[in-house]
C-alpha cells in the first residue's frame, strides 16, 4: 500500500513540486492578515456562566478573551471553567471570567508571515490562534486548515492504529515475547490488507495513489487523501474482520488535518504534519476496542445520515503535556466500544466530585 512514484509520474509531480515551492515562497512573505477570519471572543468582565452561554450558543469550545477595549487577555476553554469553577466549588453565576482564564494563550501579530504564524501554532500545538495588532487588539482569528488551503498543503484523513498492551510490557517481558509479538503483527497486516482489498473505496484510494501506510512499531497510520469517510469505513471494517483475531486487541484514533508529503532516508514516500499528529492524541484517549474521532471528523460525518446515529461526544480530553483534544466515539451495535473511555470516565469523575449542580445542568 505504499505510494510509489513511476516513471510516467515524474514530470506530474516535477511540476506540483514546482508549484508548491511557489507557494511556499508565497507563505515566507505574506502577512497572515491577508488570511483571517472574523473573530469573536469573550469579555473577560461576564461571569462564566454567561460565557459558557456564549460558548454553548457558538457551538465552540473556548474563545479568546479580550476586555472592554479588545485587547486580548487570555483564552477560556468548557474544560478549563469546568475544572476551575465547578471542580473547586465556585458559583459560575458570580465568578468572573478574568479570574479563571488562561493567560500566556498563543496568538500572532497580524504583520507576522503566515509560515510565523504557522509555527507558533505548530510549535504550541494548536489548530487556531487570535491575530493581534502589535498593541494586542484582536482583528481575526487564523488556523493551520486555512494555511493548509493557502499553500495547498493537502487536508489528510487519518486512521492511527494501535495494538494495546505491547508499549505497557516489562523489557523482559518484551523480549520473551518478541516472537509472538511479531507473528501477531504479521497477523495484523494481513487482517488489515484484507479490510483494504475487500472494501472498493480502499481499492479505489489505492489505485489512485491515494492511500499512505506508515507502519509505527505496535500498528500503523493510514493516510487516505480522498474521503474523510474513508478512516472511519476502515475502522469499522477492520474491527469486524478482527473478531478472528481475539488475541489482537487494538484501539483507534481519526483525524482530518494537514499533512505534508516528504521522502525518509532511504527516499521511500512517507507524510508529516498536524493530521497525523492530532489522530495520535484521539488515539491515546481510547481503551482497547475503541474508534474514537475528533469533533471535526465527527462534523463531517455527520453530514451523512447514515453515520449519525454511530457517533457519540465524550466531550474534551487530556493527552501528553497538558494538551487537550475533543473527541467523539465511534460505534455501531455489533462493532466498536460503547463505553466510556477509562482516561474520560476518571476526568469525569474528578470533575464532578464537588461541582455545583446548577453548574452541572448548565454543561
Amino acid at each position: 500500500m505504499q505510494l510509489k512514484l513511476t516513471g510516467d509520474h515524474q514530470p506530474c509531480v516535477k511540476v506540483r513540486n514546482e508549484k508548491s515551492q511557489m507557494k511556499l515562497a508565497n507563505r515566507e512573505v505574506r502577512p497572515v492578515k491577508d488570511i483571517i477570519e472574523p473573530a469573536k471572543t469573550v469579555a473577560s468582565k461576564a461571569s462564566v456562566q454567561a460565557a459558557l452561554n456564549e460558548l454553548q450558543a457558538r457551538g465552540v469550545d473556548s474563545s479568546p478573551v479580550t476586555d472592554q477595549r479588545g485587547e486580548l487577555l487570555g483564552a477560556m476553554s468548557k474544560n478549563e471553567m469546568n475544572r476551575k469553577v465547578g471542580g473547586m466549588g465556585h458559583d459560575p453565576k458570580t465568578e468572573l471570567v478574568e479570574t479563571h482564564m488562561k493567560k500566556n494563550n498563543p496568538y500572532c501579530f497580524e504583520d507576522q508571515t503566515i509560515a510565523e504564524a504557522a509555527q507558533i501554532m505548530l510549535d504550541a500545538n494548536v489548530a487556531e490562534a487570535p491575530v493581534v495588532t502589535r498593541e494586542k487588539l484582536v482583528v481575526g482569528t487564523t488556523s493551520l486548515e486555512a494555511i493548509a488551503q493557502e499553500i495547498q498543503l493537502e487536508i489528510g484523513h487519518v486512521l492511527f492504529i494501535e495494538i494495546v498492551g505491547y508499549s505497557k510490557l516489562l523489557i523482559t517481558e518484551q523480549n520473551e515475547l518478541l516472537s509472538y509479538r511479531e507473528r501477531a503483527l504479521a497477523e495484523f497486516e494481513i487482517a488489515l490488507s484484507d479490510v483494504v482489498r475487500e472494501t472498493w473505496q480502499f481499492r479505489s484510494a489505492e489505485m489512485q495513489g491515494k492511500l499512505v501506510r506508515l507502519p509505527t512499531g505496535d500498528g500503523m497510520a493510514l493516510v487516505f487523501r480522498n474521503s474523510p469517510e474513508a478512516p472511519a469505513q476502515c475502522a469499522l471494517g477492520l474491527s469486524k474482520t478482527l473478531k478472528a483475531h481475539p488475541e489482537l486487541s487494538v484501539r483507534m484514533g481519526i483525524h482530518s488535518g494537514p499533512v505534508n508529503e516528504v521522502a525518509d532516508v532511504n527516499a521511500r514516500p512517507n507524510i508529516t504534519g498536524a493530521g497525523i499528529n492530532v489522530a495520535q492524541r484521539v488515539m491515546d484517549c481510547g481503551d482497547a476496542g475503541h474508534i474514537l474521532v475528533s469533533k471535526r471528523v465527527a462534523d463531517d460525518l455527520e453530514q451523512y445520515r447514515q453515520w449519525r446515529s454511530h457517533l457519540h461526544d465524550l466531550g474534551e480530553c487530556e493527552v501528553k503535556h497538558g494538551l487537550r483534544v475533543h473527541v467523539v466515539n465511534l460505534y455501531t451495535d455489533e462493532l466498536g466500544n460503547p463505553n466510556v473511555p477509562e482516561k474520560l470516565r476518571q476526568a469525569k469523575e474528578t470533575r464532578s466530585g464537588n461541582m455545583p449542580k446548577e453548574f452541572l445542568r448548565a454543561r
